[in-house]
């Protein structure tokens, strides 16, 4: 089952948010860096993101992150969509929320429609990438992010969005 998290007056994030930051915290985290309640909250709150939630038997298991409205420079269009992040805690590998999750942001892609579908992942991330190729990404360009005296490469990978338009 999969639960969306738009913004809305009921603000249903704020039951939630444990859940986010546990799941968050016990997934891939490539700089280690410190995971607040208060980055986390600020950022359900905001317009341009949706997040969805999956549960495995009434179990929160994962969630996705999409900003309806993102741009990259690498990709040639004004309209794109940005899958931020899709974290699954590893035990729940393998039980289909990770392809839920993935489904329900392709269908807001399709309600959206902007050009591309993309994100970001860590090269070494093989895993990831694998799913990714797998649901039709491309990887699109690489990029290198710098913290400190460490330096990040990351794939850039991207899915054109065609959105069957009905016949007649």
């Amino acid at each position: 089952m999969l639960l969306p998290f738009h913004r809305s007056v009921s603000n249903p994030f704020v039951m939630h948010l444990p859940t986010f930051l546990k799941i968050k915290k016990n997934c891939w985290n490539t700089w280690n860096l410190p995971i607040t309640r208060t980055k986390m909250a600020k950022s359900l709150e905001k317009e341009n993101n949706v997040f969805f939630l999956a549960f495995v038997e009434n179990v929160p298991v994962g969630f996705a992150k999409v900003k309806k409205h993102s741009l990259n420079e690498q990709i040639e269009s004004i309209a794109q969509m940005e899958l931020q992040k899709i974290y699954v805690l590893s035990y729940y590998h393998g039980s289909g929320a990770g392809q839920a999750l993935f489904q329900a942001v392709v269908d807001l892609a399709n309600e959206i429609q902007p050009d591309f579908l993309w994100l970001d992942t860590h090269v070494s991330n093989a895993k990831a990438i694998r799913f990714y190729e797998k649901n039709g990404f491309r990887k699109s360009g690489k990029y290198h992010f710098t913290i400190g005296t460490q330096t990040f490469e990351y794939h850039l990978m991207s899915l054109p969005i065609t959105v069957m338009q009905p016949c007649c």
